[in-house]
C-alpha cells in the first residue's frame, strides 16, 4: 500500500509540474470529446487524435480517485456520473470549457514526440458518463465521438484488469432508472446483482452504460465510432476523423494508428504483438478464446433484454445500425 500511494504522489506531483510547461489558449476549431466505456479503446482514439498539430488531451477529467486527491472540484465525485444536479451541471461546464483546472489531467509527457508547449484545441477522453451524452451535446460546444466496442471483448477487458461492476450506480439513481428502465429490466439487473456470472454482471453494465447514447435522438450530431471498424478499416476511419473533426495532418495519425496505446499499460503484450504484425482480426476475436456458446448466448439475452442491437449472436462485429461502412 505504501509502495502504490508513493508511486501516486510521484505521478500528481509531475502532473503540477507539467501544468506550467504548457500554454493553452483556443483556438478557431472545437475541442474534441470523446465519451465511451472503459476498456473500449478510448486511450488509442484519444492518442491518435493527439497527432494533430497543436492539440493537447485531457484523460479522464471526471476520474473519482484523481479528483479526491486533487480536490479541485467542489462535487460529490463518483466512478460513474450517470446524472448531475443543477449545482453540478454549472461547475461541470465551467470545468470542462475552462483549462484552468482540467489541465492536470494531460498532457505529461513532455518528451513525447507529439507533445506541445502551445495548444489551441483539446481530445478530452471521458468514460463511464455516456448516460450524459444529451447534457454534454447541449451545454458544450465541442465535437463529440462516441466509442463502442463489443459488450463481451469489453466486459473480458475489465474482468481481466480487475475492474469494480458498478451497476449499483445505476440502480441506485432513480431518475436514470425512471427514464430508461422498465420495471422487467429493473428485475432483470437485480437477478444478474445476486446471482450472475462475473461477465454478466459486466454486460448488464455495458447495457446501461451505452443504454442512452445508443438511443440518443441527436445521433446525427455525435460521430459514432466503433473499436472494430477502427481495428479493421484504419484508413477509411482516419479519412472520416478528419473529414468530420476538421483534422489535418493523416499521415501523423496512419502512423499511430499501427502503435499501441503509450499513455496507460492498457494493452497486454499479446495484444500489443497483434497491433505492431497489423493481426486486426485478432484484436477483434481474441475474446472467444475465453468464450463459451452458452456464455455467449447468455450475454445477448441481456442485451435483447434491453432492446440492444447495436451487436448479435454470433458476430464480432457490430451491425449496420452502427457502422459507418459497410462492405
Amino acid at each position: 500500500m505504501m509502495l502504490k500511494q508513493l508511486v501516486a504522489g510521484k505521478r500528481l506531483r509531475r502532473r503540477f509540474i507539467t501544468t506550467f510547461l504548457t500554454y493553452h489558449q483556443p483556438g478557431d476549431k472545437r475541442d474534441i470529446l470523446i465519451l465511451s466505456s472503459p476498456r473500449s479503446g478510448s486511450t488509442w482514439l484519444m492518442e491518435l487524435l493527439y497527432t494533430q498539430p497543436r492539440m493537447k488531451y485531457v484523460d479522464e477529467p471526471l476520474a473519482k480517485n484523481v479528483l479526491d486527491s486533487l480536490n479541485i472540484l467542489p462535487i460529490r465525485t463518483r466512478w460513474a456520473y450517470v446524472n448531475l444536479g443543477v449545482g453540478e451541471q454549472h461547475i461541470i461546464k465551467r470545468y470542462f470549457k475552462s483549462d484552468r483546472q482540467i489541465k492536470y489531467f494531460g498532457p505529461w509527457d513532455i518528451f513525447d514526440e507529439n507533445y506541445n508547449f502551445f495548444t489551441n484545441r483539446r481530445v478530452i477522453k471521458v468514460i463511464r458518463a455516456n448516460a450524459l451524452i444529451e447534457w454534454f451535446s447541449d451545454e458544450l460546444d465541442m465535437d463529440i465521438v462516441y466509442l463502442l466496442r463489443h459488450p463481451i471483448a469489453q466486459s473480458l477487458s475489465c474482468i481481466q484488469r480487475g475492474h469494480h461492476c458498478r451497476i449499483i450506480d445505476y440502480l441506485r439513481d432513480d431518475q436514470f432508472i425512471k427514464a430508461h428502465v422498465n420495471e422487467k429490466q429493473v428485475r432483470l439487473i437485480r437477478q444478474v446483482l445476486e446471482s450472475g456470472t462475473d461477465l454478466e454482471k459486466f454486460v448488464t453494465e455495458w447495457c446501461l452504460d451505452n443504454l442512452v447514447p445508443l438511443k440518443f435522438r441527436k445521433k446525427h450530431d455525435v460521430l459514432i465510432l466503433t473499436y472494430e471498424e477502427l481495428v479493421l478499416r484504419p484508413e477509411a476511419v482516419v479519412e472520416l476523423l478528419c473529414d468530420r473533426l476538421n483534422l489535418v495532418d493523416r499521415g501523423r495519425m496512419l502512423e499511430r494508428i499501427s502503435t499501441p496505446s503509450k499513455v496507460t499499460d492498457s494493452s497486454t503484450e499479446q495484444t500489443k504483438v497483434a497491433i505492431e504484425a497489423g493481426e486486426r482480426r485478432f484484436l477483434i476475436e481474441k475474446w472467444r478464446e475465453n468464450t463459451s456458446e452458452f456464455e455467449e448466448r447468455r450475454a445477448f439475452e441481456i442485451l435483447q433484454q434491453f432492446d440492444i442491437q447495436a451487436y448479435r449472436f454470433g458476430s464480432c462485429l457490430p451491425n449496420d445500425s452502427v457502422l459507418n461502412f459497410h462492405e
